[in-house]
C-alpha cells in the first residue's frame, strides 16, 4: 500500500496544476508570435525622446509617443 502525506498531496496537486498552466501557456502564445510580427514589421522613432515603437500601418495623420506623449506628424518622422 502506498502511504500518502497531507504535505505530498498538496505538492502534487499544486505541480500537476502548475504543469497543466504552463503548457496551456505554450500553446497559447505559439501562434501570437508569427501574427505579432507580420503587424509590428514597421518601426516609428520619436524624435523628441527617441523612443522606438511599433507603427501598426493605420492611416492616421499623427502618431503619439507611448514614452513622452507627444504627437508625431508625417513629416517630423521623416526628419523633415
Amino acid at each position: 500500500m502506498i502511504q500518502l502525506d497531507l504535505g505530498i498531496a498538496i505538492s502534487i496537486f499544486v505541480s500537476f496544476f502548475l504543469m497543466i498552466v504552463f503548457v496551456h501557456w505554450i500553446f497559447y502564445n505559439l501562434n501570437k508570435r508569427s501574427v505579432t510580427d507580420k503587424e509590428t514589421r514597421f518601426f516609428t522613432r520619436c524624435p523628441f525622446c527617441a523612443n522606438l515603437f511599433p507603427d501598426y500601418r493605420d492611416s492616421k495623420e499623427l502618431k503619439r509617443c507611448p514614452r513622452c506623449h507627444s504627437l508625431i506628424s508625417k513629416t517630423e518622422e521623416r526628419g523633415q
